[in-house]
């Protein structure tokens, strides 16, 4: 209990009114869900326990679990869902610590392989560079420029490349292609310098996807790529069912055991290997997938479909299974021939895993698994992933981690974690709190939902939400940011306003998220439509965004495969799966949604949601509850008013 005692004290000293906080922060003012998460997080730090909690805008959260995470003595992984909070933690919130505390922090990022340039790939991709066309070649001599001062390797360092840069990927590390301490340039190797910065620190800031990409490599192999960490703290936790499926499914596509064998080859060229049994199995494996894919493809749809049993045929599972043995041969003739060529060495690994993957999801052996296509422009691809991640959870995080810090603006739904805590395994013994929020949104925002509007109609786009669409952006000037549920709905109203308002509309797609993001805070009376995934991480403080549309209740298309295998898993087990998850996943989502508006102590604005079933259906109380925070109106004449009073 001292220990525990001293925690607080140490914690209160740092966060309270005249503490070292206040004396480093111009204008400082106590926020009392900070010290309340701080004090929580503390204990849970200490006592060696896990917690949840729930933080909204403006408590200062980050500071809230960093500083409790320095004094615990331990190193602690910080992991979060995007990249502006990692530049965050380190670019502003480290250095306030530092000089509050008086101390320096060790806090580094650590990104996937795939961030950084491999150095032993990137000398065998320079003898290629003369044979790269137009506009490639430019990009690749700007790789080469860089190259010559970079001291982190890291591809962010490259602002103008395009985030889809094909050439990236023959000169970036990967765990496929990457042979360790075997490598002649392992001493110089970006990767490897990041994780000696990362063994030295306190705090390692990573994202979920290398967070869960470590959990498996501890699992598989017994360490992982993130170095001796002891504790974490999830941020941004209400996406880690889903990136966790993401890492605990399988997967088998052409593109693949295209890549599998181009590396191979390229490998075997570059160590000067010749192999006819290799090259012959090389060949086997390519006409087994092309003979398999294009007997499944020329039936498969586009677009994402749950598969069944019946849906491979015998023929199919023939090809399958002999595409699986080919693969299992080319595994064992390059281990019996390449034995001192590691490169070369690290595709018998891929081959057989693909293998095992092919045979899994052709034969779904496993019921508690839920197996779907995704195809398009003629390529098909398959998938399978645990339908209760939870169990998975529990085994590999819960089990294995003593302290697990999880924390987001979005956790409970009216004022409970229940469903958070099912749908990712979390034990009943921890505990979870709500840290009041930094500014008073009754003041500062206005919830909007008109009570007059037709419910959704699923088969077309709502003309009368693209009208009130255009009304509320009469009132706002602009100044908007416009979610839609589906990409349809918004190509719709993006055709019906694009010429209808006097100010520029702009659509997401047009242009890479960054460059849209900048063009709509530069031009603050501008507008911007998007989908799912500008629903969180948009970060626009101040005028230019100053009204959020969001046209429909996010519901989670129940013909989804994953979202479809759960709904029927829970009805098995008695459940109810429209209470018990897809009517939270939606509060969650339309939570995230509308928390794009007021992101800084200056914002005010109004929140629009144009689905008139939250006022016409019973389940609506549940988004109502969950919106109790903001002031509520139906009449468009108090959003008019709200305006003119913000603009006055």
């Amino acid at each position: 209990m001292r220990k525990q005692n001293d925690y607080e004290e140490r914690i209160d000293e740092f966060f309270g009114e005249n503490g070292h906080l206040s004396a480093v922060l111009a204008g400082f003012e106590l926020r009392e869900g900070q010290l309340v998460m701080a004090r929580a997080v503390g204990r849970a730090f200490a006592g060696r326990r896990s917690l949840m909690v729930e933080a909204g805008t403006g408590t200062g959260k980050t500071l809230a679990y960093l500083v409790p995470a320095l004094f615990s003595g331990r190193k602690v992984v910080v992991s979060t869902g995007t990249i502006h909070l990692q530049e965050q933690i380190i670019e502003k919130d480290v250095p306030i610590i530092e000089r509050a505390a008086k101390r320096s922090v060790k806090a580094v990022v650590l990104k996937g392989r795939g961030n950084y340039l491999c150095l032993r790939r990137y000398e065998r991709f320079g003898r290629q560079r003369g044979l790269i066309p137009g506009e490639g070649a430019a990009f690749a001599a700007q790789i080469e420029r860089w190259v010559t001062g970079t001291r982190t390797g890291d591809r962010a360092e490259l602002t103008s490349l395009p985030e889809e840069f094909a050439l990236w990927r023959e000169v970036s590390s990967s765990p496929e292609t990457c042979i360790g301490a075997r490598c002649p340039r392992f001493e110089d190797c970006f990767v490897t310098r990041a994780r000696k910065r990362a063994q030295a620190a306190d705090i390692v800031v990573v994202n979920h996807h290398l967070f869960f990409i470590d959990l498996l490599m501890r699992e598989r192999r017994g360490t992982g790529v993130i170095p001796g960490w002891e504790a974490v703290v999830l941020d941004e936790a209400h996406n880690i069912e889903k990136v966790a499926r993401d890492y605990f499914s399988l997967s088998v596509s052409p593109f693949r055991i295209n890549s599998l064998t181009r590396d191979l080859l390229s490998e075997m060229a570059l160590e000067r290997i010749t192999e006819r049994q290799i090259d012959r199995a090389v060949m086997a494996v390519t006409e087994g997938s092309v003979g398999f894919f294009n007997a499944v493809c020329a039936r498969t749809a586009d677009g994402k479909a749950r598969i069944d049993a019946d849906f491979f045929n015998r023929d199919d599972r023939e090809r399958a299974l002999g595409l699986a043995a080919r693969l299992s041969l080319l595994a064992d003739a390059v281990r019996s021939t390449a034995v001192d060529h590691e490169p070369v060495l690290a595709a018998a690994h891929r081959a057989q895993e693909i293998a095992e993957n092919l045979q899994f999801i052709v034969t779904m052996p496993d019921r508690q698994y839920v197996y779907w296509s995704q195809a398009r422009g003629g390529d098909v691809a398959f998938f399978a992933a645990p339908i209760d991640i939870a169990k998975e959870l529990q085994q590999r995080l819960h089990k294995k981690v003593q302290t697990i810090i999880f924390t987001s603006a979005t956790l409970s739904v009216m004022g409970n974690f229940d469903f958070f805590t099912e749908s990712v395994g979390v034990g009943p013994d921890v505990e979870g709190i709500i840290a009041p929020g930094g500014f008073d949104m009754k003041k500062r925002a206005l919830l909007f939902i008109p009570s007059d509007l037709p419910q959704p109609d699923r088969a077309a786009p709502n003309g009368a939400v693209i009208d009130m669409i255009g009304r509320l952006l009469s009132i706002s000037r602009g100044r908007a940011l416009v979610l839609f549920t589906s990409v349809r709905n918004m190509e719709a109203a993006y055709a019906a306003l694009g010429g209808a308002v006097p100010m520029k509309v702009m659509i997401q797609g047009e242009a890479p998220k960054r460059a849209l993001l900048a063009q709509f805070r530069d031009d603050v009376s501008s507008v911007l439509l998007a989908t799912a995934s500008f629903w969180e991480g948009v970060d626009v403080p101040g005028e230019a965004l100053s009204l959020v549309i969001i046209d429909k209740l996010p519901f989670d298309r129940p013909t989804d495969p994953i979202i479809e295998a759960r709904l029927e898993y829970m009805r098995d087990r008695d459940q109810n799966p429209f209470y018990q998850y897809q009517l939270p996943r939606a509060v969650i989502t339309l939570r995230q949604g509308l928390g794009r508006l007021i992101r800084s102590q200056g914002d005010r604005g109004v929140l629009a949601v144009l689905d008139s079933r939250i006022r016409q259906k019973q389940y609506g109380r549940v988004f109502l509850k969950s919106l109790s925070n903001f002031s509520f109106t139906d009449n468009l004449q108090d959003v008019a008013a709200f305006f003119m009073d913000q603009d006055s």
